[in-house]
């Protein structure tokens, strides 16, 4: 259907907030009932049409998007087949992240053809939009803002007669251009990137085997730090589109699909992601009897792959020594012996002993027979206190029974040099929770794997770092099962 076009197959569900447990009962009760399934909230926002409404991009306080619902106003215009409202461009005032006034049409860039997904630069005052003037194949086409209006687009250079230009996302420093074609590479639709350079553009570039497959790949957002966002129909998709993220630029990583709730067995498409990388907007057909909406997302659980592990002191080792008997080389058949208190004894006027665990050891000089042991004077003893290591903790039973509760905490976690601020939790079997204390119930026999993640400011940098833990939790049969 016309810009959105024959390449174009497009998709949630599900606005659920963390929750934090207490000791108290009816506390952990009701805050297991606020477990998320799924790190990421989406929300549909509200000025969605009965219409196809797509490709979102939020600029300075305003959300720009392409919808083909129909006109308030003016010459009403279908397509070649007379069964479609034309789709335009439009643009909304944000009133907070899925509430928008009412949608205004661009005339400016409004015409009898279709007009489609596009981008703007970051001071909203050039656009790169689709376009299918004049019944042709679709080209990107240039505009600019002046004295409050538009300007005519007009046609990109590189785009030639013989093949498709679509999709355009612009880089925030303005020296590139990613788009959507079928000029060759890959197979099917490519993403290809050309460069702006003393006042015209390169010959476009195909982004490579590492980003493009042998299926379609639409829908290009270049977002900071060079995170390049993208849909596909790709082999291993949940179903139609999916959405897929890469850093461009780096050899060694491979595009990414989004995880569910992002994407679903529908088509999702059309994204936009703001500096934070982790909200943003984008397209789906996923709801019944419903044609492309728009939908908000958030991370409610901030997303810990990076995280790194710290290492936790495992042994505890001590140097044992009594100044006053340092000058003692008796050779009798009596000799000096150290009582560790966990059980070991060593012999000598010095020793050395590794702990296994924290704990008060109750630790004694001797004097002891050499061939019997037999203790013939005690010299010292004093109380040996091994304090539990600043590390991360995850306090819990090993194993479950399938339908039952596990009590799962963290307290006493705590990491040398830095202030832990906030305590996330990855249940492993898609659920996620925050907080030191919570209550949760496996449904499924298997092995899971927990994990605590934290976010905690460095005292020395004040900056924040992620760290992460897991456990291996083995879930049993349940009662019903047996």
């Amino acid at each position: 259907m016309g810009v959105r076009i024959k390449y174009v197959l497009f998709s949630l569900a599900c606005s659920l907030s963390a929750g934090i447990f207490s000791n108290n009962d009816s506390l952990a009760r009701a805050a297991q009932k606020r477990e998320i399934a799924g790190r990421i909230s989406v929300l549909k926002i509200n000025l969605n049409s009965d219409r196809s409404d797509y490709s979102p991009q939020l600029v300075n306080g305003q959300l720009y998007f392409i919808s083909d619902r129909v006109r308030q106003a003016g010459v009403q215009y279908t397509d070649e087949k007379g069964s479609s409202e034309i789709s335009d461009l439009y643009v909304s005032r944000m009133r907070d992240s899925t509430h928008f006034s009412k949608p205004a049409l661009i005339k400016e860039l409004s015409s009898k053809y279709h007009e489609g997904p596009f981008c703007l630069s970051t001071d909203g005052e050039k656009m790169f939009l689709t376009g299918n003037f004049h019944n042709a194949l679709n080209k990107i086409f240039y505009a600019e803002k002046k004295n409050g209006k538009w300007t005519k687009p007009v046609l990109l250079p590189f785009c030639d007669d013989e093949h498709s230009y679509c999709h355009p996302s612009f880089s925030e420093d303005g020296t590139m251009l990613f788009f959507s074609s079928d000029r060759g590479g890959q197979g099917g639709m490519d993403l290809f990137y050309s460069y702006y350079s003393e006042n015209k553009w390169s010959e476009p570039v195909n982004a490579g085997p590492k980003i493009n497959s042998s299926s379609n790949e639409l829908f290009p957002f270049l977002a900071p730090k060079n995170k390049l966002f993208f849909a596909s129909n790709r082999q291993g998709s949940f179903g139609g589109l999916d959405i897929y993220s890469v850093t461009f630029g780096d050899s060694l990583e491979v595009p990414e699909r989004l995880p569910s709730p992002v994407n679903s067995a529908s088509d999702d498409f059309g994204i936009w992601v703001d500096s934070t990388l982790q909200r943003g907007y984008f397209s789906s057909n996923r709801l019944p009897r419903s044609n492309d909406d728009i939908f908000y997302f958030s991370a409610v659980i901030p997303d810990f792959t990076a995280a790194k592990t710290p290492t936790a002191k495992s042994t505890f080792c001590y140097n044992f020594f009594e100044e006053t008997t340092l000058g003692n080389n008796d050779t009798s058949n009596l000799e000096f012996e150290w009582d560790c208190g966990d059980g070991n004894k060593k012999r000598g006027l010095r020793a050395r002993h590794c702990y296994s665990s924290p704990g008060t050891y109750k630790v004694k000089l001797n004097i002891v027979e050499k061939l019997s042991g037999e203790i013939f004077n005690s010299l010292v003893e004093y109380e040996l206190n091994i304090l539990t290591p600043e590390k991360l903790y995850i306090s819990c039973d090993d194993s479950v029974r399938a339908g039952d509760t596990l009590q799962v905490n963290c307290f006493n976690s705590a990491l040398k040099g830095y202030e832990i601020r906030e305590k996330f939790w990855s249940l492993g079997d898609g659920y996620f929770n925050s907080g030191d204390i919570l209550r949760h119930v496996y449904s499924q026999p298997g092995e899971y794997d927990l994990e605590l993640w934290v976010n905690a400011i460095n005292l020395v940098t004040k900056k924040k770092e992620k760290f992460k833990i897991r456990k291996k939790i083995h879930v049993t049969g349940n009662i019903n099962a047996e």
